[in-house]
């Protein structure tokens, strides 16, 4: 498809998604075709995968030729009342078309809120809680081996080489290089630093996230899964929250998969990594209106809550923690563990990519693989040896790939994924709450814990969040949902799933394919932690509230609430994300899993698993710390073995 005709046709898309401002309708907002988003669309998909950017266009190709087929002029060449018609019809047709068009409206809705137009008419300008009374120290540069630093054919030999450099790796690779061992951390994402985090949010996916953060499950329904790709990992761009598995969840795994873990043995390693981190709960100055009206419905139900504990002692609130924290506060694992393991002798090698482990006999022994260009492409080659093993921290969706590719053929590898599945419900009030001012995710209800059911007050950075608040509306809806902005407030909730995918290796280079269909269990999970977060909204003043389900306007009452949760909604309707990919490579007996309780595969002598893959159900919680405490413990029984 040509150029021109592609930006046609988006721009005559992106008018009716946001159509013009409306006087009549209580509408002030100028639309996207007066602030010409277009064009920025067309920057924001060369961002993404070749896949991805063939799919959309495909999905173009069928909107701007679908009138024609009923004897019509082009989608493009449609008055604006038509083409809203057309987006209507195609949104709510059928499940599947709704999902077709969500991308092109999460661009258009991104692209149009990040427009210094509309910030400045929402007050979105300045977007930080507690304004910095002191400068920040200077950037120190977290000294790694490049590409361009390194022949394009690349040996050397260490005791210990680490795939991975996030929540994982880092605590392993610092407690071995501290015993005197020489590490390796080989990382295929880049080392990025706050002074790249002033560009908007959209602009920094590309740079910290795989796939410019468009990774999606394929199923019934569709799951977006941002993952993380940068030295640090996903704890760069994670919401800092810091949680301890419950008790009775580990206590599960050694009775129903003989994983040695007990939460004793556990403890004293959560109490380090807390240390490390600066773990604590955040304060009331930063949690911001997102969280205060929160409080605020919980309370007038009779619940109870707690702000959230988090790995960022010194926030400010700047709530962009899900693009990169501005203020170097939330202290993912490249401000301390990783110099700490630098510091204590360990080489970090950025934008390098491992294609297979290598064995001798049985014998892990080192890994190969090629360098990875400020491009993306894969030049040269690289071999490390390692003298005692190889440590494989890649995360649920890289891992199991890697093992295929390394000669791993164990049944479990790249099954049992589960994700937490994710969504919320947005509630507009009649006073200001500025939620994107404040912590991002800041406030927690456990109410329903124990049946699997987590809410966790959560607002992103506008460009990124509120587009999947607005996808349930017309335009109309939207646009007048938009122009209260200030007053919006959102509580997001995730759900410990019994629901398993899977992660297909397509050999090479290639993104993987994820399955994931949400079972009815969980189904039903998501529905009533919804139906919760909707009445606490309520509760806390909301005028209405927008659950993100397909075809579910404004609800303004607790009768609609209870009326539109009476219905058995199908998985279809939902709109889902998560961020917590695990249990790939999980914990089991040969034959059941793949690792032992230590992160050994079962297959391969001197090789580990120190990653999510390894838990065998899901946490319930949000996994950070769980899996750096898995990685202290792994550590030391590594220094104990090897």
């Amino acid at each position: 498809m040509k150029p021109d005709l592609v930006s046609a046709i988006l721009a005559a898309a992106s008018d009716a998604i946001l159509p013009p401002a409306d006087e009549a309708a209580e509408d002030f907002l100028p639309g996207a075709a007066d602030v010409v988003v277009a064009g920025r669309i067309v920057a924001l998909i060369g961002h993404l995968p070749p896949l991805h950017q063939r799919l959309l266009r495909a999905a173009l190709w069928v909107l701007e030729y679908l009138p024609w087929l009923k004897a019509q002029p082009r989608f493009s060449r449609l008055d604006r009342p038509r083409r809203a018609a057309w987006l209507l019809a195609l949104e709510t047709f059928s499940p599947l078309t709704a999902r077709a068009l969500l991308p092109l409206k999460m661009l258009t809705m991104g692209a149009y809120l990040e427009t210094p137009r509309i910030a400045q008419l929402l007050d979105m300008a300045n977007g930080q809680q507690v304004p910095r009374a002191a400068p920040l120290p200077p950037v120190k540069a977290l000294p790694v081996q490049r590409p361009e630093d390194l022949p394009q054919r690349f040996d050397a030999e260490f005791d210990v080489v680490v795939v991975g450099s996030g929540a994982g790796a880092a605590p392993l690779a610092r407690t071995l290089a501290r015993a005197g061992w020489s590490v390796a951390l080989v990382e295929e994402g880049d080392v990025h630093t706050r002074k790249e985090y002033t560009a908007p949010p959209l602009d920094r996916m590309p740079l910290l996230y795989r796939d410019a953060g468009a990774t999606v499950t394929l199923g019934q329904p569709v799951v977006l899964l941002p993952v993380g790709r940068a030295v640090g990992g996903t704890t760069v761009v994670n919401s800092g929250t810091c949680l301890r598995t419950p008790d009775r969840v580990v206590a599960g795994w050694e009775a129903a998969f003989a994983s040695g873990m007990t939460p004793d043995a556990l403890g004293r390693h959560y109490a380090e990594v807390e240390r490390t981190l600066g773990v604590a709960p955040a304060s009331w100055s930063v949690l911001g209106g997102n969280a205060a009206t929160i409080r605020r419905g919980v309370e007038a139900l009779g619940l109870s809550g707690r702000p959230l504990p988090r790995n960022a002692p010194d926030c400010h609130g700047a709530g962009q923690c899900a693009a990169g924290c501005p203020n170097d506060a939330k202290r993912g694992v490249h401000l301390n563990y990783l110099p700490q393991a630098v510091d204590a002798g360990a080489t970090i090698f950025a934008r390098t990519r491992v294609d297979a482990v290598l064995h001798e006999g049985a014998r892990a022994v080192g890994v190969r693989g090629r360098f990875r260009t400020s491009s993306g492409a894969l030049t040269g080659s690289f071999q490390l040896r390692a003298r005692r093993g190889v440590v494989i921290a890649a995360g649920a969706i890289g891992t199991p790939g890697l093992l295929r590719a390394s000669g791993v053929r164990t049944h479990a590898v790249g099954r049992h994924l589960r994700l937490h599945p994710a969504t919320g419900v947005t509630g507009r009030f009649r006073h200001e709450v500025k939620a994107w001012r404040g912590v991002l995710q800041s406030y927690l209800i456990e109410t329903l814990a124990e049946d699997g059911i987590l809410l966790e007050a959560t607002f992103p950075p506008p460009s990124l969040g509120y587009a999947e608040a607005g996808m349930t509306l017309t335009g109309l809806e939207r646009k007048q949902l938009l122009g209260h902005f200030s007053q919006l407030a959102t509580l997001g909730l995730l759900v410990s799933d019994t629901s398993e995918g899977r992660v297909v290796h397509l050999g090479g280079a290639r993104s993987p394919l994820l399955l994931y269909n949400l079972n009815d269990v969980d189904r039903q999970k998501v529905l009533r932690g919804m139906k919760l977060a909707a009445e606490i909204l309520l509760a806390a003043g909301a005028v209405e509230v927008v659950p993100m389900m397909e075809g579910v306007g404004p609800l303004r009452s607790k009768a609609e609430v209870d009326a539109c949760f009476a219905r058995d909604w199908p998985a279809s309707r939902l709109q889902l994300s998560a961020y917590h990919p695990m249990g790939t490579a999980r914990i089991g007996m040969p034959g059941q899993g793949v690792v032992d309780g230590w992160g050994n595969v079962h297959d391969v002598e001197r090789l580990v698993v120190c990653d999510a893959c390894v838990f065998p159900t899901s946490l319930t919680v949000n996994p950070q710390v769980t899996i750096m405490a898995f990685a202290h413990r792994a550590a030391e029984r590594i220094l104990e073995t090897w």
